[in-house]
């Protein structure tokens, strides 16, 4: 089936980045960094753009990289999913104070596109809809709800209804 199985981090970039730090940072290589979002220039990415940073050893959840205006509550809703379950996965004891950089693990999956996949199939797959699923991704670079390609990792958030076997 198309989820992957190591730990990945959701990584907004920043001014001065490059697809070298970013993997460095991470433990990823910028070749795979390059493939997974689907970037062939890469000039591509811009201080703001989200991309899947894949782990090359760790297996794991995925976890989201804290940007300097997020907060929980935009996480919730980009996620789809519960104030209560951010605070309490990850034993955030004031729910207003997050920190740039600081890790979070969020309720969503990293899934690969097949070939034969289109987001109504995804979304039929895993019971999510096509707008959480473009809610997940906003900010990808090459990232187009009407357009998907194989190869391409799509983030996937999940609810209570649905936990993927990683």
């Amino acid at each position: 089936m198309g989820i992957i199985s190591k730990k990945s981090y959701l990584y907004t970039v920043k001014e001065g980045d490059t697809l070298y730090s970013i993997a460095h940072k991470f433990g990823s290589s910028d070749q795979l960094i390059k493939r997974v979002n689907y970037l062939y220039d890469p000039g591509q990415i811009l201080p703001g753009n989200l991309l899947v940073v894949p782990s090359l050893l760790e297996n794991g959840k995925t976890i989201y990289i804290v940007h300097e205006k997020d907060t929980v509550s935009g996480i919730v809703s980009r996620f789809s999913t519960f104030n209560d379950l951010i605070i309490g996965i990850n034993k955030l004891s004031n729910q207003n104070i997050i920190y740039a950089n600081q890790r979070l693990f969020i309720p969503a999956f990293i899934y690969e596109i097949q070939t034969e996949d289109t987001l109504t199939t995804i979304s039929d797959r895993f019971g999510v809809s096509i707008e959480s699923i473009t809610k997940a991704n906003q900010g990808r670079p090459d990232y187009q709800e009407g357009l998907i390609w194989p190869g391409f990792h799509l983030i996937i958030s999940f609810n209570y209804g649905f936990m993927p076997h990683l």
